[in-house]
């Protein structure tokens, strides 16, 4: 009610500088709009007059005779909703007649001396904070491997985009990681693999040991018959080595733009866009929305809300040593994947050899829940005391502060809603087993990217449908892939005892069973 509302004596300023398109300045008119009709039911602050501000200072005394009159004609609360609703309509006309018009408006209105200017600059302040509201034709949710590669893909197709991530930076959480052939084809593509060569190792083989009684099982050759298959090397790095080759990319490239500290906390379909706002107040008005923020996906519930993520029981620990302190035995120039009855430890070097990578997995005895007080290091070295010497060695070398329950979630049947889509982790969660989650989710931002570039921002829904044709199908296979191996590695009983037989048969040169995954996709032929 007018006259009730207490005075605010803090005052904003208008970023006249972000103002640089039409839409932006749509956006500051309606925002304009709702605060004038605010400031009605305050009192009015003072302005100090400059040099700058005269014909404004006589217009607001012209319009001092009708203030009385506007204040007792909005007595009631029902009234001044009237007043705000017609004055954005009014806005918006406005605009839009801008908007057609636009080259005349911004030749002769929109110049330095009005906009740039210090002293108007200075001069421009009003009651109420605007809400900052972006328009963007591509926002990208969440800044990990999948986010920043989906940013990158889009830009070198040409397409602007601003990512935004809820962190003060852009790091990667976690130790080493696998990169099988798929994963570097799309890295080649991205024109990042040289970069993350550079700090990567090349294994010669995957051996499969058992880690209960020492015996070398089986293994795959990585070695030049590997590569002629499938055009390119498996190699190990470390995390951060590939999330930094590609925030690097995404630096260097004019189209894409980084924020951070950028938590979404609402989503608002709209009937030709989607809004999104943070906690920061900050909103974006948005053609099109990719979900990137993964495991723990906010924007996951807009789509599906299928609840959070599953535990599956089992717990990791992982983290990496000098590769000084590390034996011989332990394989420096393999993959290690030491498996038992409900545990496996995998190891190799990364860095260009400097580190050693290790990571202990194990099912707890107890019932998951959201504390830390099941699947301790106390169980973990329990879990393993039953293991040959070699695992025992392994162990007493684990980083046990890094500890990561291991979660899982169904596939889903549809990736998108309206305007939002969603990719990697946030879409398709997998267990680690197949060292397939950041390859997934490159596959994902590329087959985006190329969807979108065949058929525009104007066909959305076609955009979407061809890319969730194109990677439901082989992301939920790699998701029951990956739990195929999990419980292959795990047996225990009669059941190790024949997957140890059917794995000593196993030639080194069979690819036959990872060919539908390593192999170059039909879509990625050029």
């Amino acid at each position: 009610m007018i006259g009730l509302a207490q005075r605010v004596k803090k005052v904003y300023e208008i970023e006249w500088g972000s103002i640089d398109n039409v839409a932006s300045f749509m956006t500051l008119v309606e925002e304009l709009a709702i605060t004038v009709a605010q400031i009605h039911c305050e009192p009015p602050l003072p302005i100090f007059p400059t040099k700058n501000t005269k014909n404004f200072i006589m217009a607001c005394k012209k319009s001092n005779d009708n203030r009385e009159i506007i204040r007792t004609t909005l007595s009631s609360f029902a009234k001044q909703k009237y007043l705000m609703k017609d004055i954005r309509c009014f806005s918006m006309i406005y605009a839009e007649i801008a908007r057609r018009d636009h080259e005349i408006f911004f030749r002769n209105f929109r110049n330095a001396n009005v906009f740039k200017g210090t002293e108007s600059l200075n001069d421009a302040r009003m009651l109420y904070p605007l809400v900052h509201t972006r328009r963007e034709a591509v926002l990208i949710v969440g800044g990990g491997i999948g986010g920043l590669a989906t940013a990158l893909s889009f830009a070198q197709a040409g397409i602007r985009v601003r990512l935004v991530e809820k962190n003060n930076n852009f790091r990667e959480v976690g130790a080493g990681m696998q990169l099988a052939p798929n994963c570097s084809r799309l890295l080649a593509r991205l024109g990042v693999l040289q970069q993350v060569q550079a700090n990567a190792v090349f294994p010669k083989q995957i051996v499969w040991m058992d880690a209960l009684s020492g015996e070398r099982l089986t293994c795959l050759d990585l070695g030049p018959k590997f590569v002629e298959r499938f055009g390119y090397p498996y190699i190990v790095v470390h995390r951060a080595d590939l999330l930094n080759a590609l925030y690097e990319a995404c630096i260097k490239n004019p189209l894409v733009t980084l924020e951070t500290n950028r938590t979404v906390v609402t989503v608002d379909e709209r009937p030709k866009s989607i809004m999104l706002e943070c906690t920061t107040g900050m909103r974006y008005d948005c053609d099109m929305v990719v979900a990137a923020d993964g495991l723990w996906s906010a924007l996951r519930k807009y789509v599906c809300d299928d609840g959070d993520p599953l535990s599956v029981g089992y717990v990791t620990y992982r983290g990496t040593v000098g590769i000084d302190q590390v034996s011989k035995e332990s394989g420096l120039e393999n993959v290690q994947f030491w498996i038992g009855p409900d545990m496996h430890i995998v190891q190799y070097p990364v860095r260009r050899g400097q580190l050693f990578n290790q990571a202990a997995v194990f099912k707890s005895k107890l019932m998951p829940d959201h504390t830390d007080q099941w699947g301790t290091k106390e169980e973990l070295n329990e879990r393993f005391s039953t293991g040959c010497d070699q695992v025992k060695k392994i162990l007493s070398l684990l980083q046990t502060n890094f500890r990561w329950p291991v979660y899982d979630r169904n596939p889903l049947s549809k990736w998108s809603r309206g305007r939002l889509v969603l990719v990697g982790d946030a879409a398709h969660p997998m267990l680690q087993y197949a060292a397939q989650g950041a390859a997934q989710a490159i596959e994902d931002a590329c087959a985006l990217a190329d969807a979108y570039k065949k058929h525009g921002p104007s066909n959305i829904e076609a955009v979407f449908h061809e890319y969730e044709q194109e990677r439901i199908p082989l992301s939920s296979k790699v998701v029951h892939f990956a739990r195929a191996i999990g419980d292959f590695a795990h047996q225990s009983g009669n059941a190790k005892t024949i997957r140890d037989e059917i794995l000593c048969m196993h030639d080194m040169h069979d690819f036959d069973c990872i060919t539908w995954l390593y192999e170059e996709k039909r879509n990625e032929k050029k």
